[in-house]
C-alpha cells in the first residue's frame, strides 16, 4: 500500500492536533473569552469612541488566531511532499493476512464476544 499526498496530510494534521492539544486548547479558550468580550460590547451599549478603541486593541489579538489555522492545517500541507520523497514511504508498505481455518475463526470470534457481551 503506497500513500498519497492527501494521506500524509490528514496523518500529519491528525498528528499535530493531538501532540499539541493543550495549546490549541488554550487558544480555545482566549478565543471565547475575546468572542465574550465582542458579544458584550454589542449587547452593552457604550459610546462609539469606546468601540474604535476596543476593536483598535484587539487587531494583534485577531492575527494571533490565524496562527493555529496556520500551525495545524498549513504547515503539515507543507511537509506532506518532504515526508512522501523518504524511500520508505515511497516503497509503501506490504502485508499478507495469514491464512486462517474456519474452526480458528470461529474460536477468535466466541473469545471476543465472551470479552465484550455487548456487541
Amino acid at each position: 500500500m503506497k500513500l498519497g499526498y492527501w494521506d500524509v496530510y490528514r496523518l500529519n494534521v491528525v498528528l499535530t492536533v493531538t501532540a499539541f492539544r493543550k495549546i490549541l486548547y488554550i487558544w480555545g479558550f482566549v478565543g471565547l473569552l475575546w468572542l465574550s468580550v465582542i458579544v458584550l460590547l454589542l449587547i452593552r451599549p457604550s459610546s462609539a469612541h469606546d468601540w474604535a478603541v476596543m476593536q483598535q486593541n484587539a487587531r494583534p489579538l485577531a492575527l494571533a488566531f490565524a496562527l493555529p489555522v496556520i500551525f495545524v492545517f498549513v504547515l503539515p500541507l507543507l511537509s506532506a511532499q518532504r515526508v512522501l520523497r523518504d524511500e520508505r514511504v515511497k516503497r509503501g508498505v506490504s502485508s499478507e493476512l495469514p491464512t486462517i481455518g474456519p474452526e480458528l475463526l470461529m474460536h477468535v470470534f466466541l473469545a471476543i464476544r465472551l470479552v465484550n457481551p455487548a456487541s
